[in-house]
């Protein structure tokens, strides 16, 4: 299984927007964004088919989880059709998903600078409506 080529510039983009995001001033916007993470975090915990991965204190605001009987795929698009974007599936490393034990991936959230209370109030909304649908 092939892990993909390595994209040196996206790369050096990362490292460039985590120093920026890193810069004493700009601490808050970080700190705020994991806060929403956590939100998201805390309604994926609520159904117990749907698995957070990876919960820790110092982390990016991103949010993996599994939903158990259901690919992906299929979360990521039923959450679109709320207006949520979402990654479904391996995000370009089936070999950490094998290790993770998450075969057929995983499904991705993220937040930024820019993102709203009134953005993540909407993906908690979405969430509850493609999780409950899973949860019977």
């Amino acid at each position: 299984c092939d892990t993909g080529s390595v994209d040196r510039a996206a790369l050096a983009a990362l490292c460039a927007g985590l120093d920026w995001l890193d810069a004493p001033e700009r601490r808050p916007r970080l700190e705020r964004a994991r806060g929403q993470i956590k939100q998201l975090q805390d309604v994926v915990a609520g159904y117990g088919h749907a698995v957070p991965l990876g919960a820790g204190i110092a982390r990016l605001p991103t949010l993996a989880f599994t939903v158990a009987g259901r690919a992906p795929g299929e979360v990521a698009g039923a959450l679109a059709t709320h207006g949520v974007a979402a990654s479904g599936g391996h995000q370009c490393a089936p070999l950490a998903h094998r290790h993770l034990g998450t075969g057929g991936g995983a499904i991705r959230l993220s937040v930024g600078p820019t993102t709203t209370d009134s953005d993540i109030a909407r993906a908690c909304t979405a969430l509850d409506a493609v999780l409950s649908e899973g949860a019977a």
